[in-house]
């Protein structure tokens, strides 16, 4: 599905996550599909503890997709 659908996701995985070690790596290059590894956490990782940049640009991203401007 996610190889062709237009929808939006982003995923979040801390790098010790047990989820990180099934992640979909096709779907890189992808507009509409985002992911990103937090160094620091596990499965507790959120947009928060993605560090400044990394939370900049989810946060624009989200803004993005719904239209808001600021």
């Amino acid at each position: 599905m996610l190889k062709t659908t237009n929808d939006y996701f982003i995923f979040i995985y801390g790098s010790s996550d047990p989820f990180y070690s099934v992640r979909l790596d096709d779907i890189k290059g992808r507009d509409n599909i985002m992911y990103y590894v937090d160094d620091e956490y596990a499965h507790q990782s959120v947009i928060q503890t993605l560090g400044e940049d990394k939370m900049e640009e989810v946060i624009n991203k989200i803004k993005s997709i719904l239209g808001i401007n600021e």
